[in-house]
């Protein structure tokens, strides 16, 4: 009887290292995968320029082990996971950033408001306004509205640290089309980068690689928008 219980406890000591390394490993070989067949590749490291401005735009620090990259139009295209993909959780918060010479932007962050009922609107927007404003507060960057472009302010919180530059680069045309995105976003900008955070939640019944589709599609949308 000892020596069965010894033996047993031998196997669950062994499964229990297995068992996380399982955990870790298949989420991880699916998420690899996946960015695989999207035409991405995984990055052993990332330039220290790209890291250095995406620090400065959003004081985030870059995990090495969860970057991919992929090259199209003129741009590279960088995806940047928060976390190592899990087993049980589904729900993801990653950053796409889009590089190019191309792209000629002043420092900016562009918030989508909250689209709630009328009764509630203009609270949830004056609260957004005001949580955009505390978030970038440590970058000097100020609200600005578009006074040519009101649908802009309404449906975005702008930030920024040069109006007159910004109002410039907002033309009519890029104003609308970016009124026309209906996906909710957070976006950071600066001369020839831009990044887009996004929050998988918000598509909870469908698929990972259709997440990331439509991530990789609302990325090249605002690129054609920034660059025209």
């Amino acid at each position: 009887m000892n020596t069965i219980l010894i033996i047993l406890i031998i196997i669950f000591i062994i499964l229990i290292p297995v068992t996380i390394f399982l955990y870790k490993w298949i989420p991880s070989r699916d998420r690899k995968r996946m960015m695989v067949d999207l035409g991405f590749s995984e990055m052993s490291f990332i330039e220290t320029y790209i890291s250095h401005k995406i620090r400065r735009l959003m004081s985030f620090t870059l995990k090495q082990k969860n970057v991919f990259r992929f090259s199209s139009e003129g741009a590279q295209f960088v995806i940047i996971f928060t976390n190592q993909p899990s087993l049980f959780i589904r729900h993801e918060t990653y950053f796409l950033t889009v590089i190019s010479e191309k792209l000629h932007l002043p420092k900016f962050t562009l918030t989508s408001k909250l689209n709630i009922t009328d009764r509630l609107d203009s609270i949830m927007s004056s609260t957004m306004d005001q949580l955009a404003e505390a978030e970038a507060g440590d970058k000097k960057l100020k609200k600005i509205e578009l006074k040519d472009y009101p649908e802009l302010n309404n449906k975005f919180a702008l930030l920024g640290n040069d109006k007159n530059l910004i109002n410039q680069f907002f033309t009519a045309e890029k104003a609308e089309k970016i009124t026309q995105v209906k996906n909710r976003f957070e976006l950071f900008a600066d001369h020839d980068l831009f990044t887009i955070k996004l929050d998988t939640y918000l598509y909870n019944e469908i698929s990972e690689e259709e997440k990331m589709r439509r991530a990789i599609k609302l990325a090249r949308r605002i690129y054609h928008i920034l660059i025209s």
